[in-house]
């Protein structure tokens, strides 16, 4: 059976394959990627090019249901979701990839800042933008760590894992989420708001 592409999709395909070859080109060591052809013709089909300073240290092959770590290569990551996209079609899941890769890779350019250097900027975002997707898909949305997304949503008065707005709190109790989405103790928490880990517990619970 023939494929055939639709206006759409190769347009989506085309914003893909743009940004992975820029992300080929990041370092001028290439590295053997072996099971991942590819995308962009034209090299050796064999070597990949990886950003100066990532970790080569796993086996890309190990894992087939899963994109490699952008900590290991953004292009691997970006390659492996691209080509699910492309195998269902998906061109809205296409072009959210192209979009996603264009900021990693300007980013490690230093094209942008990054959402330390930015913050309010992507707190802005992570509310306006990210309501009703999950805490791991917003912090992959937006480049930060699912801690990050689970705080801010918490700080300022959102579901940390759906981002829906939550019933307004007082600011002893949003500083108690805080401190839990944080990983701080009960022990502790209640030490820092002055009451009864029973309390705390209670506050978290409600």
């Amino acid at each position: 059976m023939v494929e055939v592409l639709t206006d759409d999709l190769r347009a989506a395909l085309y914003s893909c394959k743009s940004v992975l070859i820029k992300m080929q080109m990041l370092n001028d060591a290439p590295t053997s990627q072996r099971g991942f052809a590819e995308v962009p013709r034209g090299g050796n089909s064999d070597e990949t090019q990886v950003p100066k300073g990532v970790r080569m240290g796993g086996d890309l092959t190990k894992r087939v249901d899963a994109a490699p770590s952008k900590q290991f290569s953004l292009y691997a990551h970006y390659l492996w979701r691209m080509r699910r996209a492309e195998k269902a079609q998906d061109v809205g899941e296409l072009l959210k990839l192209a979009g996603c890769a264009t900021r990693d890779y300007e980013t490690y350019m230093h094209m942008r800042p990054s959402y330390h250097e930015k913050h309010e900027a992507a707190v802005t975002e992570l509310l306006r933008d990210c309501r009703g997707q999950s805490a791991v898909e917003a912090s992959w949305w937006l480049g930060t760590p699912v801690k990050w997304v689970r705080r801010q949503r918490v700080i300022s008065g959102y579901d940390p894992e759906n981002g829906e707005p939550r019933p307004r709190v007082d600011e002893t109790t949003a500083r108690i989420f805080a401190l839990h989405e944080a990983g701080v103790s009960i022990r502790t928490i209640a030490d820092e708001v002055h009451l009864s880990k029973s309390e705390v517990h209670r506050r978290l619970a409600a």
